[in-house]
């Protein structure tokens, strides 16, 4: 069963086995889906490394995910556009950041406890029920349904481990720029401090932040950059010596880059003479 907005939003529902998998393997950057083994097992391969998923074990699927391969025998799928959760104009709810922060890397399993299996369930129901009617109030239901489906795997304690685990290593990411943002400016460096590799480093940054981890080394060099060009005597050839770059030339072709202009004509443009107010109304 499928859910589909005119702002082109997916949601969709189905009970999966083994002659109908083929949505496990199908997912687009801007989707996330969730998987709920009910059978005794389940084997899934996804980017070389083969998982044993156990029954009423939960986990989360994204577009970094390539899911090379699975063996099942029943599942629910629960896959949905990740704008889903967000109402227009408004920022991504905490269910969706904490999501995307543990669906970062490695496959992380939610294993559901007996005693809350009937939560579980009576969601579930209710959002069948629900997909199948039509009304106005229809997609509001639907998002508040999978709002409470998500809160209750974000309860899990590994979910909750994996989430400051994650947030744990963006601090240390931003700790390590701080201290080599001069010396170092290739992801890998920061990759290897951390024991990771600059893949899982840049899938967790682009799925948490939004943005790959070499924005935020670039934001910090143009940052000392612009200081030093505004606030010392220093030449530009010495500015760019002070941030790791042998020469001047790439120096000022990663600050023209980033700022819009070369690092001379900043230091320029900041150093004109302000034009006083009344001036400029008499000018104009």
């Amino acid at each position: 069963m499928t859910y589909k907005t005119n702002l082109k939003e997916l949601l969709t529902i189905a009970e999966i086995n083994a002659k109908n998998n083929s949505a496990i393997f199908d997912i687009d950057a801007s989707e996330l889906a969730m998987i709920w083994n009910r059978g005794n097992s389940m084997q899934i391969k996804i980017n070389k490394v083969c998982y044993e998923i156990s029954k009423n074990a939960v986990f989360f699927l994204n577009s970094f995910h390539r899911v090379e391969g699975v063996e099942l025998k029943a599942a629910r799928l629960l896959k949905f556009s990740k704008s889903f959760l967000c109402s227009t104009g408004q920022e991504q709810p905490d269910e969706l950041r904490s999501l995307c922060s543990f669906t970062a890397g490695e496959l992380q399993l939610i294993k559901i406890h007996e005693t809350q299996l009937d939560h579980l369930e009576s969601a579930w129901s209710f959002f069948c029920n629900e997909i199948n009617s039509e009304d106005a109030m229809q997609r509001d239901m639907l998002a508040l349904l999978l709002k409470r489906i998500l809160r209750f795997c974000c309860k899990s304690d590994n979910f909750e481990k994996q989430k400051k685990y994650s947030s744990d290593i963006i601090s240390a990411f931003n700790f390590l720029v701080e201290d080599h943002f001069s010396e170092h400016h290739d992801v890998a460096f920061y990759a290897s401090k951390l024991n990771k590799t600059p893949k899982t480093l840049s899938i967790l940054f682009s799925l948490v932040m939004g943005c790959p981890p070499k924005d935020f080394i670039h934001d910090r060099i143009m940052a000392d950059a612009r200081n030093q060009i505004q606030h010392t005597e220093k030449s530009i050839k010495e500015i760019a010596y002070d941030l790791g770059y042998e020469d001047i030339q790439t120096f000022s072709r990663f600050f023209k880059n980033k700022q819009g202009i070369s690092p001379l004509h900043y230091r320029e443009k900041i150093k004109l003479p302000a034009v006083p107010l009344q001036q400029q109304q008499y000018s104009a």
